[in-house]
């Protein structure tokens, strides 16, 4: 009897490990082939749950090749590929998929013309990668002052060819990959919820009114999508998540009696949202707040908010990583607080000259972290350039710009477009970026003649009277 006993005892054991093991997740496979690759490494991020991301990293060969396999992923969704040189735009994987990828990556639109996917999760890539190749959104859409009739002229059009290719490549119901009816459905909300971004858009542009907005796209949108536009069923489209967690600041700002009632926004989830949607929202928006909070009141503010929403968050996942984004952002705060020695570091200009800030020691120093791809940047510099000429003749203040994540040649044509005068370092490595976790662009970073950090997120040049200010004050005037 005893033996019978620890018989099945141990059978129900192994058992029990070996659904477990069935159950797992899949590894995802990536593999191929790029051309003209001068990254060493892409990174890629995970999402299997809305607003909580996975890290991992593809590692390139001399040749280009490169073999990557994960089980981090437990979920199909849509991800991205970026190393210092190399950027491959969203494509679809999952568990068990098996993808081949080569693509010359000389450059961003060479990859989206060339890119191509072949094994398992190739036919779920399909469209996506003729999206990328032969598609370019309209550039109408990128003018303020487009009028209605131009407007939805283009939107039919659009609206027509996004029809036709998804007709093209999901007209067949014999494909058996894994995934591929998932993918199917994720595809069409992304171009509805792409196109809805578009109208939302416009109106803004338009300075309609609350009410002229609701109207305007009720008549020409999706009218079901657009009065039931808060739904879970959504959430497997990113499209959607971008633009639906920034929702209830459009209905705060526009809508008359949540403006007059004075309600914060965070009481305005509750109010439009449910269900998990509210979750994440509420989750996203304290997030936010906490991983761009530029100094330890506003991060004592972020938590306070946390505190006082906590009864949104009931997921231990999103309650765990808020504590954790707490905890990464006050060691970041400590490390660099304001009359806190700054780091030291070396970076190239465009002629290959080594330059280290400490060389500058003695000099009011003034850091510009930019991109040749980053809008507001060039916004900036109509207002940066006048300055450095104000003080060009100054020997104790120097103006350092540093360019970050982005193309070399793309970086230096940037430079003679934009006319930039004042020294201009490339940070090929992404050292200084890591250094000083350079999370958003424009960023300033300004230091004093002691090599002590004066604000470590500086005011924009635009900002021109606090700018000066705060510059005065550090040459002691």
């Amino acid at each position: 009897m005893k033996n019978s006993i620890t018989f099945f005892l141990i059978f129900y054991l192994v058992q029990g490990f070996s659904n477990l093991k069935d159950n797992a997740p899949t590894a995802l496979i990536l593999k191929g082939k790029l051309e003209n690759n001068k990254s060493e490494e892409l990174y890629i991020t995970f999402q299997n749950k809305p607003g909580i991301y996975v890290n991992d990293t593809i590692h390139i060969k001399q040749d280009g090749s490169f073999y990557f396999k994960s089980n981090k992923i437990t979920k199909p969704q849509s991800i991205s590929a970026q190393g210092r040189y190399t950027f491959i735009n969203g494509f679809f994987v999952a568990p068990g998929f098996d993808l081949e990828i080569y693509a010359n990556v000389k450059d961003f639109d060479t990859t989206n013309e060339t890119i191509q996917f072949k094994g398992k999760g190739s036919e779920c890539n399909a469209f996506r990668s003729t999206i990328l190749s032969r598609y370019n959104w309209p550039s109408i859409f990128n003018d303020p002052g487009i009028k209605k009739e131009d407007f939805l002229n283009e939107m039919e059009k659009l609206k027509r060819k996004q029809e036709s290719l998804y007709n093209q490549f999901y007209s067949s119901d014999s494909i058996n990959e894994p995934f591929y009816k998932y993918f199917k459905e994720v595809v069409l909300l992304d171009a509805t919820f792409d196109r809805l971004n578009q109208f939302m858009i416009f109106t803004i542009h338009s300075s309609f009114d609350f009410q002229e907005s609701v109207d305007f796209i009720s008549r020409y949108f999706d009218v079901h999508i657009w009065e039931n536009l808060i739904d879970d069923k959504y959430m497997k489209s990113d499209v959607y998540l971008r633009g639906i967690v920034n929702y209830h600041y459009l209905i705060y700002l526009k809508k008359e009696e949540y403006q007059n009632s004075g309600i914060p926004s965070f009481s305005l989830i509750t109010n439009e949202y449910d269900g998990r949607l509210m979750e994440y929202v509420a989750y996203y928006n304290l997030y936010r707040r906490m991983i761009f909070s530029r100094s330890f009141h506003e991060l004592e503010v972020a938590q306070i908010m946390t505190d006082e929403n906590e009864y949104l968050i009931r997921d231990t996942i999103y309650k765990e990583a808020l504590k954790s984004t707490h905890s990464r952002k006050f060691e970041e705060l400590s490390r660099n607080i304001e009359g806190s020695p700054c780091p030291d570091f070396v970076l190239r200009d465009k002629d290959g000259g080594e330059h280290r800030l400490s060389h500058f020691s003695g000099k009011v120093v003034i850091l510009d972290f930019w991109a040749s791809w980053c809008g507001p940047c060039k916004n900036e510099f109509d207002y940066l350039k006048p300055l450095v000429n104000f003080y060009k003749n100054d020997s104790r203040i120097v103006f350092i710009g540093i360019t970050v994540r982005d193309d070399q040649d793309k970086w230096i044509k940037s430079l003679l477009n934009h006319d930039l005068k004042h020294l201009q370092l490339f940070d090929d490595k992404g050292v200084v970026d890591d250094l000083f976790n350079v999370n958003y662009l424009p960023r300033y970073l300004m230091i004093d003649k002691k090599g002590n950090f004066i604000k470590y997120h500086g005011p924009r040049p635009s900002d021109t009277n606090q700018f000066r200010r705060i510059i005065e004050m550090a040459l002691g005037v």
